[in-house]
């Protein structure tokens, strides 16, 4: 059976638009056991090429700056910063929070900053390995009133695993200063894993907006109305690929489908650019078998 990957609220379908992501490290100092890149090694951050790359690549206009963990090398981060920031729109930086003040010299130049939270201080060092500097966010937003603050946590069962705990955790978040929430699935090739979430189940009792079909036809990035209501902050759900992740739908393990190739392009630590296809071969590759 062959398939085609129509949602357009698909990552996979270009829901993010043409963007250009730097990895400036492989390096991180946390322990999210459900990380994918947990197992990447360490790397040679070569900032002078990574700066050549970014300023050639003049079309894309839209930067994501990630790790490993992004602010591990605050030097390295900040120069990446200053020098293509004026051939850029939108820099966003994605941390873990740990080293949030390194961005305060050039915050003014950053559209988001994206911070990784599993919980409160106590959940998070358990999970993540680190406390986040939550205390830099007002700062921010005093030196740069327009930038957009989202947080992002992964729902699972050693931290958030329930919507009272969700609820609260997002009514914290917005009283930190933070303009967004995502909560994501966790992404996982073990059809029996005890500490997966289901968000649809979930949540089918308190959002009627989120659909209940698989992800590849309806969806797997969407904003229902009804929890930015509930929490009061704009909040994002991303549901776990039924391809790369068939624990919620096993039967999905053997479709075959169409490649698509979305205008992404990555620059690895060295500096090298490689284009980024989703759907194709490097997905049907990593997903698990039930």
């Amino acid at each position: 059976m062959s398939i085609t990957l129509r949602s357009k609220e698909n990552y996979c379908m270009g829901r993010m638009g043409p963007r250009l992501c730097i990895q400036t490290t492989t390096a991180c100092n946390g322990k999210c056991y459900f990380c994918v890149g947990r197992f990447n090694k360490p790397s040679k951050t070569n900032v002078d090429e990574i700066i050549k790359s970014a300023i050639k690549l003049d079309k894309y206009l839209d930067v994501l700056l990630l790790g490993g963990e992004s602010t591990l090398f605050p030097d390295d981060l900040v120069k990446i910063i200053d020098s293509i920031a004026p051939y850029k729109r939108k820099i966003t930086v994605n941390t873990n929070g740990y080293n949030l003040k390194c961005l305060l010299p050039v915050i003014i130049k950053l559209d988001k900053v994206i911070v990784s939270v599993m919980g409160d201080e106590k959940v998070n060092n358990e999970i993540v390995g680190v406390i986040p500097e939550l205390d830099q966010i007002k700062e921010f937003h005093r030196l740069n009133p327009s930038l957009k603050l989202r947080v992002n946590c992964v729902v699972n069962k050693k931290g958030i695993d329930s919507f009272d705990k969700m609820e609260k955790f997002a009514l914290e978040m917005k009283k930190i200063g933070f303009t967004s929430i995502k909560f994501s699935e966790m992404s996982t090739d073990d059809c029996n894993d005890p500490n997966f979430v289901d968000l649809q189940n979930l949540l089918k009792p308190y959002c009627s907006d989120l659909h209940q079909g698989d992800t590849l036809q309806h969806g797997c990035y969407l904003e229902p109305e009804s929890l930015r209501k509930r929490f009061g902050i704009k909040t994002i759900l991303n549901l776990t690929c039924n391809l790369k992740t068939p624990i919620k739908q096993p039967q999905f393990q053997s479709l075959s489908y169409e490649p698509v190739c979305f205008d992404s392009v990555y620059i690895s630590p060295d500096g090298s650019i490689h284009k980024r296809i989703e759907a194709s071969q490097d997905l049907a590759n990593d997903r698990g078998a039930c």
